[in-house]
């Protein structure tokens, strides 16, 4: 594997897999400058799902980290990736399944109001597994895996802390649409 896309705080880990090129693509400055502290290796970009500013065809791997959902139109963010990937490129998309999105949701809205903010539009219903038909619409191959209790959050508890750390900009400074 040679190239890889991604959203998020993932690339030090896909750098440890020996991954030779990581972009990493997020419309947050600040989740951005975390990633480069970590990973001076890896190509910033600050930038929305829906329009990457980098060639087309150059990625061997688009990895959507729990990222779906935040995405204004989704319809819009997959053509990208579809545009980004070479011929021979995949797409890995982790989201929840829908029931577990309701439940995340909930602790998401108690963990705001303890912070003392406005809690932001529930996600649930934007993207779950269950769109499953939305992906195949722009990719030929799609299988869905699941993966039991992927979160080990019980509660809401350890949620506040996570928000007020930082790389959230969505709940501290707004900057992330929802």
């Amino acid at each position: 594997m040679t190239s890889v896309a991604v959203a998020g705080s993932l690339p030090p880990l896909l750098l440890n897999l020996g991954v030779v090129m990581i972009s990493a693509v997020d419309i947050s400055p600040t989740l951005l400058s975390v990633v480069a502290k970590r990973s001076p290796k890896v190509i910033s970009i600050r930038a929305s799902a829906e329009a990457i500013p980098v060639h087309g065809g150059g990625y061997d791997i688009v990895l959507a980290n729990h990222m779906l959902y935040h995405a204004p139109d989704i319809d819009a963010a997959l053509r990208e990736f579809t545009r980004v990937l070479l011929p021979s490129g995949h797409l890995v998309i982790a989201a929840h399944d829908r029931l577990s999105c309701h439940e995340l949701s909930d602790w998401h809205r108690q963990a705001y109001e303890k912070c003392g903010l406005n809690p932001v539009a529930p996600y649930s219903d934007r993207f779950s597994l269950a769109n499953a038909s939305m992906v195949e619409r722009h990719f030929d191959d799609v299988q869905v895996l699941r993966r039991e209790r992927f979160s080990e959050l019980s509660n809401a508890r350890p949620l506040p802390k996570f928000y007020l750390s930082g790389p959230i900009d969505l709940v501290a400074r707004h900057e992330r649409p929802i």
